[in-house]
């Protein structure tokens, strides 16, 4: 049976390590969970026992420190993960996969125009775009 850690045990213990309110386990437990669930097979068999299982705990969590990654990186790097590996990826391609940002050009955005302009709308808009235009040119000709 685990003994629960003091506040000073805790202090030391990486906050991937701690149980996380919400989730109920580690946040490192919870990777593992997705990755497995991704990789069905292919994760798991990396890991024979609970030993194995403890050291990428602890190696991965301590990577993840050292490189101050954070909860919205590990969520980025799994969804480019199910983009470029077909296999379970090692640590570094993981945190490479964390860090890499993605070109706006190829990320999903929700559509920006909501409202279907009216004929009115769209002429003001333009006459606006002429006005502007107008200004800079004539600024650049004098």
């Amino acid at each position: 049976m685990k003994k629960s850690l003091s506040t000073n045990q805790q202090a030391n213990v990486s906050l991937w390590l701690q149980v996380h309110p919400t989730l109920g386990v580690t946040m490192m437990d919870h990777l593992f969970n997705k990755m497995d669930a991704m990789y069905p097979g292919r994760w798991i068999a990396c890991y024979k026992n609970e030993t194995s299982v403890q050291n990428w705990r602890d190696t991965w969590a301590e990577a993840f420190d050292d490189e101050r990654i954070l909860p919205h990186q590990v969520k980025a790097g799994i969804a480019q993960c199910r983009k470029l590996y077909d296999w379970p990826p090692s640590l570094t391609e993981f945190l490479k996969a964390c860090t890499t940002v993605v070109p706006l050009m190829h990320r999903d955005f929700p559509p920006m125009l909501t409202h279907k302009m009216t004929k009115e709308e769209r002429e003001a808009g333009l006459k606006k775009v002429r006005d502007i235009s107008e200004k800079l040119f004539a600024k650049v000709s004098a």
